[in-house]
């Protein structure tokens, strides 16, 4: 891949997604990590990003930006009842929705737990623009979901049940 079409793919992702990790674009331009680094810090020099540890940002971010997110092995035990109702309802949503994701490749659908909603800390996987659903646990509180709504994404709230604090699967 040329460096004009590097650069290209790195001002659309970090354009879209606010910031991009260095990992990110190892996995989608296949190029060296020595060469992204260059080519963010030519990209920063221009002005057109700022190169951050780790990564690029946007120079105008359209949305909060955050990078990194707890390590799964500190996460995973983590709101485990309300990461268990979110499954819930989001298996329930791949059923109904199953051909209607056959026929439209660009459903995005987001899964956070309430915390995640309240501390606006969640990692950042597409602009609002493209999401379509977002399901969460029954901590959400009504007025931190009226953006996502206001802004035409369906909201799925799941109910944390008595068999969802259970710590152990049966």
């Amino acid at each position: 891949m040329l460096e004009k079409e590097r650069h290209n793919l790195i001002l659309k992702l970090v354009d879209e997604r606010s910031i991009v990790s260095v990992g990110d674009l190892l996995d989608l331009l296949g190029a060296s990590e020595a060469t992204i680094r260059r080519d963010i810090n030519a990209l920063a020099e221009k002005g057109e990003v700022k190169r951050i540890r780790g990564g690029a940002e946007a120079v105008r971010p359209r949305h909060q930006p955050h990078l990194v997110g707890m390590p799964f092995a500190m996460s995973q035990d983590v709101n485990v009842p309300q990461k268990r109702a979110i499954a819930r309802a989001a298996s329930e949503l791949i059923v109904q929705a199953q051909t209607k994701l056959l026929k439209r490749s660009e459903h995005v659908i987001v899964m956070a737990d309430s915390s995640k909603l309240r501390r606006k800390s969640a990692m950042i996987v597409a602009g609002l623009d493209r999401i379509n659903t977002i399901v969460t646990d029954d901590g959400a509180k009504a007025e931190e979901l009226e953006d996502f709504q206001s802004a035409g994404i369906k909201v799925i709230v799941a109910k944390v049940t008595p068999e969802d604090e259970l710590k152990k699967i049966a």
